[in-house]
């Protein structure tokens, strides 16, 4: 799933790549495109999942509870707590990986290299890679305050 919506985005925006003519270049963007783009969505699914988990099972595990209550019953005290401990698992990996963050961050330097790409006019290919570059190192940046912050 994750690999067909990165490719379809990539597809609707590779008009943006075909018109670059050094071959070299045009892998360097191609790989670079298509590795943000699938980190992005990559970020988005997760982040999705786990969101939607963290809400989900705890309302499944209330009604698991309501009804151990009435019949006292163990498999559904144990569903109970197999919901109740996805529920937990789930918020920890939310907080632990930042998906929601990663996402926009990847997000971010996808609209970037459009941006770059779609301005791009008598611009040479030495003069292409460096603002690509100089947005990648911007990005690198944003990581390293990230990860510093969260110490």
């Amino acid at each position: 799933m994750i690999k067909k919506v990165s490719e379809k985005e990539f597809e609707d925006n590779k008009f943006l790549v075909d018109e670059i003519q050094d071959e070299f270049v045009k892998n360097f963007v191609t790989s670079n495109f298509k590795w943000y783009i699938r980190k992005a969505v990559q970020n988005k699914y997760y982040f999705y999942i786990l969101t939607s988990l963290t809400i989900i099972c705890p309302i499944i595990s209330s009604v698991f509870s309501i009804v151990d209550a009435e019949l006292s019953s163990l498999p559904f005290r144990c569903l109970g707590i197999i919901f109740t401990s996805v529920a937990s698992v789930s918020a920890a990996f939310l907080v632990m990986f930042d998906c929601r963050k990663k996402w926009a961050i990847y997000r971010n330097e996808v609209e970037n290299l459009k941006s770059i790409l779609a301005k791009r006019k008598n611009q040479t290919s030495e003069e292409l890679v460096a603002e690509i570059e100089e947005s990648m190192s911007e990005t690198h940046e944003e990581w390293m305050m990230t990860f510093k912050n969260s110490k």
